[in-house]
């Protein structure tokens, strides 16, 4: 049985080559590790002639699916779950796997490997605050973001950029929720797991990784926010809000962020688009996909 098992969907080529390289640089060094890149783009796909043991192809479902698909019928005593734009080196790669062959994975145990802020887990204000922007505008007006090593609410969860996850957590929370396409997967995983694991322990150890923040989500916010959106009101829905009520939550923020977006980085033309076909999609009760792989990658 492999001690940990990394897995990094992508759908961008550089990121993904870095993924594989720096992967298969520390497995070859004798790391204990088996990585997956789960290719959601014909570009990254098209990997496979290179890394053929790491990489496997993807629908680009969403975030949730890919981390399924990938430890799906493989047996770990740890799933790490990776963002594809954290910059890893080989010696990340050998650190985490030193690291997690030391801690038992017959408990429910999460751990963030960076020192990136704790999250509060979103309830409903949160989801709003969140989609509309007002959630950014606050933090930066300079509101305090949590950095301590354990958190001391119970209220709180890491990112899914990188983490750990114990094969027994895995288990008792049967995967992540591919109802979830795109953002609040991570913050329902961990609702989850302390509904089904009292004794869940959250913790960090920081592999000192930077994050270099894909600008991919900003570059396609015409294509990927109404993804978000979508998953807004399946999040609330989840948490018990009705679905008529969760519905003019999220479209009560997507208006709120039409002005505000004007002042963000985003292609303005493309982030109104996105913000009209998000209220579509809402509206209309169509689930709105990500772009599917087509094709052969370019040669």
């Amino acid at each position: 049985m492999t001690t940990t098992l990394v897995v990094s969907p992508s759908v961008t080529a550089s990121h993904a080559a870095r993924f594989c390289a720096t992967a298969a640089a520390a497995i070859a060094g004798g790391a204990d590790l088996r990585a997956v890149l789960v290719a959601n783009s014909a570009e990254t796909q098209a990997l496979a002639a290179q890394w053929p043991d790491i990489v496997v192809p993807g629908s680009n479902a969403g975030f949730a699916a890919s981390i399924n698909l990938a430890a799906a019928g493989r047996s770990f005593r740890w799933l790490v779950v990776a963002n594809d734009d954290m910059e890893f080196v080989p010696e990340a790669f050998e650190a985490l796997a030193a690291h997690l062959a030391g801690e038992p994975d017959d408990r429910p145990h999460l751990i963030r490997l960076t020192d990136e802020p704790w999250r509060h887990l979103p309830g409903t204000a949160g989801v709003f605050a969140g989609l509309s922007l007002v959630e950014k505008v606050a933090y930066g007006l300079g509101r305090p973001l949590s950095r301590e090593s354990t958190p001391r609410e119970d209220d709180v969860y890491p990112s899914f950029g990188l983490v750990a996850i114990s094969a027994r957590l895995w288990q008792q929370t049967n995967g992540m929720e591919e109802q979830l396409p795109f953002c609040y997967e991570d913050a329902w995983f961990v609702r989850q797991a302390r509904a089904a694991a009292p004794d869940l322990r959250i913790t960090s150890f920081d592999l000192g990784v930077p994050h270099a923040l894909s600008s991919s989500t900003g570059a396609k916010i015409h294509l990927v926010l109404p993804v978000i959106a979508w998953s807004a009101v399946v999040y609330l829905q989840l948490l018990g809000v009705p679905p008529l009520r969760a519905r003019a939550v999220c479209l009560a923020a997507l208006v709120i962020r039409a002005p505000l977006s004007l002042a963000g980085t985003a292609n303005r033309r493309r982030h109104l688009l996105g913000i009209g076909r998000s209220v579509w999609a809402i509206v209309t009760d169509r689930r709105p996909s990500l772009p599917a792989p087509t094709g052969p990658a370019p040669s």
